[in-house]
Formats: structure tokens, sequence, C-alpha cells
């Protein structure tokens, strides 16, 4: 099968995720009318990060190829993915937001991954936005039992010795169920963050070294890891430099959603 950019209408096909981030973002990529709200918890988002990082099989993706100049002539109804989830119902993050109609013509063609098309995702809205959340956005959830709602961003544990292939890995509910300090992904506030780096783990004075996931967007290749390491005193850490690079592979290089048995 054929590189992502280059599929056929009905497939689908294999793509890193920072492909998917630039599609998004230019409009390229969007959600039918019949998608359903958002419903993953936190702890589904970090199972499923946890799992890209181990190497598990996340599924595949199915797309609707289609020529954007038919679906404005058909006058399409089409939706953006959520950036900012929120769970208040009054919150532009509670709904997805819809496209204007007609489409707008694309007006950007000498963009990196500009694209004639628009792939419209038939299956892996919850795992795509889930995606675009972690590395884009935050989501804003009601504290248990009070009217208070906090917003929190992924972090990744650069310390973490999860992805070590020396270590024997966790299991999903071992990760679940193991004190923040010692998990490789949380979502967190600023203010959990501030309680977090403040908190020694495994107790050997080793603290989480707490890297906000987005931020790998900057980062391309290892000389750029390696420069931020540096500014960060942290470039004689192995496990924080084989962590990093991993996630940056993970986001930037590695094609991710693994080609299918059946072609729609």
């Amino acid at each position: 099968m054929g590189n992502f950019n280059e599929s056929v209408a009905g497939t689908t096909d294999t793509t890193s995720i920072n492909r998917i981030i630039t599609l998004i973002n230019e409009r390229k990529m969007l959600l039918p009318a019949l998608q359903r709200k958002f419903v993953w918890t936190d702890e589904q988002i970090t199972t499923l990060f946890d799992s890209i990082m181990q190497d598990y099989p996340i599924g595949t993706l199915i797309f609707w190829d289609l020529e954007t100049e038919v679906a404005r002539r058909n006058d399409y109804t089409f939706y953006e993915f959520i950036r900012e989830f929120s769970e208040r119902y009054d919150d532009a993050g509670y709904f997805n937001p819809r496209m204007a109609r007609p489409l707008p013509t694309y007006t950007e063609p000498n963009k990196l991954y500009a694209e004639p098309n628009l792939y419209i995702v038939l299956d892996g809205q919850q795992r795509i936005t889930a995606i675009y959340i972690a590395l884009q956005g935050s989501i804003t959830r009601k504290r248990p039992y009070k009217k208070e709602y906090i917003t929190r961003e992924l972090y990744f544990n650069l310390r973490t010795n999860l992805y070590n292939n020396n270590i024997s890995a966790n299991t999903s509910s071992d990760i679940e169920e193991a004190p923040t300090s010692q998990k490789a992904f949380v979502f967190l506030s600023n203010e959990e963050l501030r309680e977090q780096q403040n908190i020694d783990y495994n107790n050997n004075n080793d603290k989480a070294e707490w890297f906000k996931v987005k931020d790998i967007l900057n980062y391309r290749t290892v000389p750029e890891v390696a420069k931020y390491l540096r500014t960060k005193g942290l470039e004689i850490e192995q496990v924080i430099y084989d962590n990093i690079v991993r996630l940056m592979n993970k986001v930037h290089n590695e094609r991710i959603f693994k080609e299918p048995l059946n072609n729609y």
C-alpha cells in the first residue's frame, strides 16, 4: 500500500501522528455529520500513548478520500476535531465545531502538506481526537462532587523505566494504579504540575521529570532534542535521552497506524 498522501478513495493507509495533526490543522481531515461526541476518559488517552510507546497495535484508520470540489458542490456537512475538550455543556469544547458551508476554498497551496482532497474519518475518531487533544490542546473536567472545573494537559515522565527493554513492562492496570509520580503519562493542571515537581518517588530522591507532550512537536531531530536536554541540564541521563527520542520518533517519524486487512 502506498504512502498516506497517495491513498485513493475509500482506502485506509499508514501515517504518522505529525501528519495527522498537520491535516487537521489545515482542515483537510474532517468528521462526517454522523460523528458522535468525544467520550474517552483521561485514562484511555494515557493508555493509548503508553501503547504507542510500547509498540502495541492501536488499530487502523478508515477514511473517505473525497475531492474538495465534489464536497463543495454537494454541500456536504462536516465537522472539525475538538482541540480544547470541555465537559461543560456551554463551552465551545463540548461540541465539535461545524465547518462552514459551502466549504471554503483552500488558499495555501505552498504549504508543506497541502492536499487537494479531504480525508473524512469513518473509523478512528476517538483515537485521533485523543491524540489531537494531547498534542494541541487540553481537557477540562469537573472535579468530583464539586462545581469547579479544572483544565489539564498531557505530560510525559522522562525518567520512566517503562520503556527500558531491560525492565519488564507494566500492564495498563499497573500503570493506572501507580502513584502519579511513577506513571509515564498523566494529565496535570499547572497547580498539580507544581505539586508533582516536589514529589520524590522510588525512595531514592529521583524526581519525575515532566515533559509537556505537545512540546515534542518543536523537536523533529536528535540534535534538536539534544540541545533541549542541554538547556535543561539533563543531557547526561540516558533514560531521559532514550525516552524523549522515542517519543520524538513516535510522533514525527513512525507510521503508527497499521495497514488494514480489508479496504473499503
